[in-house]
């Protein structure tokens, strides 16, 4: 039975034979026409590979998506995208917070380190009906989206009851 090749090496297949048309492309700048034959047909082998092997497709997309993570968190700490201010939450407004959910997480009921969590994600904005008593696991689930902000506004309304 024939050896298939793995997506890992495809990938390293196709960085070696980019590099070597950019390598090529540098060599023989004066002739335009090989290097954008070279080009195209490089260019239909990429397309060949991303319709024929879906494991690749994937690989390529997920890595663009992380790419364009690390850039837009670059942009963030380098200032230019600014997320709003956070807004120290008032006492009263903690306490309000913590009697609504009887000291637990309104999710599970844990009484264990409760943190408060904004639902509509916006720190600057401590208003009572934008914050929920969590405990670390569930809030974590809410940082990332697993709890939608519907849901949890209907939670933050009353505190865990067992069921």
């Amino acid at each position: 039975m024939p050896r298939r090749l793995s997506d890992n090496g495809l990938t390293l297949i196709l960085f070696i034979v980019f590099m070597t048309y950019a390598l090529i492309a540098t060599l023989f700048a004066e002739h335009r026409l090989w290097t954008s034959v070279v080009f195209g047909i490089l260019f239909a082998i990429l397309v060949f590979a991303l319709i024929r092997f879906p494991t690749f497709r994937h690989n390529t997309w997920m890595g663009t998506k992380r790419l364009f993570g690390i850039l837009a968190d670059w942009l963030t700490k380098s200032g230019r995208a600014r997320k709003p201010p956070r807004t120290r939450i008032p006492a009263k407004v903690k306490r309000e917070v913590f009697r609504r959910a009887n000291n637990a997480c309104q999710v599970c009921g844990k009484l264990e380190t409760p943190k408060i969590h904004h639902i509509d994600r916006d720190p600057s904005e401590p208003n009572l009906n934008n914050l929920i008593l969590l405990c670390p696991e569930h809030h974590d689930l809410a940082d990332r989206n697993v709890y939608p902000p519907v849901q949890l506004r209907g939670l933050s309304k009353k505190p865990f009851r067992r069921r």
